[in-house]
């Protein structure tokens, strides 16, 4: 496997690349195992009617003082794709990481050319903060990476404890 965040000197993750894309619960749990040993805020997707696990989300606390974080989200299972599973994810963990861990500023990072991955970031309220052009090459394929941040005074979601 792959590493998906490393820690430099300063305690930061800094996202370096993904796992393959696991299938099996166990493959699922390996990954979710990594990210908890990270000290990261991560849980399983799992498709409710197949009780079947489709992926992943995480929340690395990259800046405690500041109370910041970077969140990943991998639907890892094709046939689930843009069937909104991804969305419900994302705003799960955006109001857990606002209402529950506290967090004052929730960043992400996003290749400009996943136009699906960009619009599911647009929806809650995440702004392109900065970028790093040609940051991905993939064969002869060049991609800019975008930065985005939403803060918890902009996000208008609930909380997923409830009242």
């Amino acid at each position: 496997m792959v590493p998906i965040a490393q820690r430099p000197r300063n305690g930061a993750p800094r996202l370096e690349s993904r796992p393959p894309n696991p299938g099996t619960l166990g493959e699922y749990q390996q990954t979710i195992a990594r990210f908890l040993e990270q000290k990261a805020h991560a849980f399983l997707i799992v498709d409710a009617a197949g009780d079947r696990p489709i992926g992943w989300c995480a929340l690395f606390v990259s800046d405690v003082p500041n109370r910041r974080a970077v969140l990943s989200v991998l639907i890892g299972e094709k046939e689930y794709w843009g069937k909104g599973h991804g969305e419900d994810a994302l705003r799960a963990l955006i109001g857990y990481g606002f209402h529950v861990v506290n967090l004052h500023s929730i960043e992400l990072v996003v290749r400009d050319d996943n136009a699906r991955a960009r619009r599911c970031y647009e929806k809650p309220g995440f702004q392109v903060v900065g970028g790093r052009r040609q940051a991905v090459i993939l064969g002869t394929r060049k991609s800019d990476l975008l930065l985005r941040d939403l803060l918890a005074e902009e996000y208008v979601g609930s909380s997923p404890i409830p009242d």
